[in-house]
């Protein structure tokens, strides 16, 4: 029940609602960092799951390794954004999806030096802007072109 709760209330802070009031965002953008910078207590259900699962040799929980053959945990990938990303921010959202990609957005519009370190850093002249593993990979057309040559799956998974 606290893990459904905990997976809830981080639903809850990564929902839009109440995006659109600057204090709502701010609040929920604080609380999110404040939740990394706590080594995530709050988190998706399904890593709950996976991170808590006892030992064998303790009735404590734990973090275990994931079994032989089960599936890679993928890199953070992280989707900025602005307010004049609604064109390529619907397509990059689709490549992502459907790929299979879990992904965060990231709204700078009212955060000039973030979004002045993305346009720094980025390969785009425009947001949105795509970042896997902290590594900068452009907008839709780079985006496009990893998925089609399978290379984005390898960046996101591993091997």
């Amino acid at each position: 029940m606290k893990d459904a709760l905990k997976s809830r209330l981080l639903d809850g802070l990564k929902s839009p609602v109440g995006n659109r009031l600057a204090p709502v965002r701010w609040a929920k953008e604080a609380l999110l960092f404040a939740n990394d910078l706590a080594g995530r207590p709050l988190r998706p259900l399904d890593k709950i799951d996976l991170d808590d699962a006892p030992t064998a040799d303790s009735g404590n929980t734990s973090t275990t390794a994931p079994a032989t053959g089960a599936a890679r945990e993928q890199a953070p990938v992280m989707l900025y954004k602005d307010w004049n990303s609604r064109h390529d921010l619907k397509r990059i959202t689709d490549v992502l999806t459907g790929a299979g990609i879990r992904f965060e957005e990231l709204d700078v519009t009212d955060d000039e030096a973030t979004h002045a370190w993305v346009m720094a850093t980025s390969k785009v002249q425009a947001l949105p802007a795509v970042y896997i593993a902290g590594e900068a990979i452009g907008g839709y057309h780079e985006l496009a072109q990893l998925d089609v040559s399978g290379q984005l799956r390898k960046k996101v998974f591993g091997s």
